[in-house]
C-alpha cells in the first residue's frame, strides 16, 4: 500500500510543455524517486476556479491535507478564483456578485456565510515561486498581469482592486495583506473572512 496518494494536476509550461506532457513528467520524476506513493493524473486548465473545484472533489474524497503549488500570476485575483469555487462571495453594495478581478474595486466585505466547514478544518499549505507584495510597482497585478494579458490601463484597475480587496479583508480579519512580503501568496491564505 503506498505511504502517499498525490494528484498531479498542473496546467502547461508556456512555450515548452502542454498540460499532459507536465503531468507525465511529474509522473514520471516521482516514480523514479522510488517514493512509495501512488499518483493520479489530471492536468488542468489555468484559473482559481478549477482550483477550487480540485479541492472540493479532493475534500469529498477525504483529503485533509492539501498543497497548492501556485505560480505568481495566479494572485492577479486575489485567490478571489479559488475562494469563489470554494463558496467565498464577494458582493458589492448591491449584494451583486463580483465575479472579475477588476470588478473588486466595488467589493464591500466577503461573504463566508456558505463556506464548507471543511476548508477551514483542512491543512492547506501554498508553495509559490515568487515573493512579491500584493500592491505597488512590484505587485501581484503590475508584474503578473501582463503576463495574463493585461494592458498597463487593466493592471491598474487590478490593482485599484486588490487595494479594495485587500482594505476589506484587513476590516474583516485584522490582517493586512498588502504590507506582508508574498501578499499576494498570503491573499491566497485567508480562509477566515470572520470580523475579529
Amino acid at each position: 500500500m503506498p505511504s502517499t496518494r498525490i494528484l498531479i494536476a498542473p496546467n502547461a509550461f508556456k512555450h515548452s510543455l502542454n498540460a499532459t506532457q507536465v503531468t507525465l513528467a511529474i509522473q514520471e520524476g516521482l516514480q523514479n524517486s522510488h517514493l512509495n506513493c501512488e499518483c493520479a493524473c489530471f492536468p488542468v486548465g489555468d484559473g482559481g476556479d478549477g482550483t477550487g473545484e480540485l479541492m472540493k472533489q479532493a475534500q469529498d474524497k477525504g483529503v485533509r491535507k492539501i498543497v497548492l503549488d501556485i505560480g505568481g500570476s495566479a494572485t492577479v485575483d486575489g485567490g478571489t478564483g479559488t475562494l469563489r469555487a470554494l463558496t467565498i462571495s464577494f458582493p458589492d453594495s448591491y449584494q451583486n456578485e463580483l465575479t472579475f478581478p477588476e470588478d473588486l474595486i466595488r467589493l464591500t466585505r466577503i461573504d463566508i456565510s456558505n463556506l464548507d466547514p471543511r476548508v477551514i478544518t483542512c491543512d492547506i499549505t501554498i508553495l509559490c515561486d515568487v515573493d512579491n507584495r500584493l500592491l505597488g510597482a512590484e505587485g501581484s497585478a503590475a508584474v503578473f498581469g501582463p503576463q495574463k494579458g493585461a494592458t498597463p490601463e487593466a493592471a491598474k484597475k487590478l490593482e485599484s482592486g486588490l487595494a479594495t480587496f485587500a482594505r476589506v479583508a484587513r476590516q474583516q480579519t485584522g490582517i493586512d495583506i498588502s504590507i506582508v512580503q508574498q501578499g499576494a501568496l498570503r491573499a491566497e491564505r485567508l480562509p477566515d473572512f470572520t470580523p475579529y
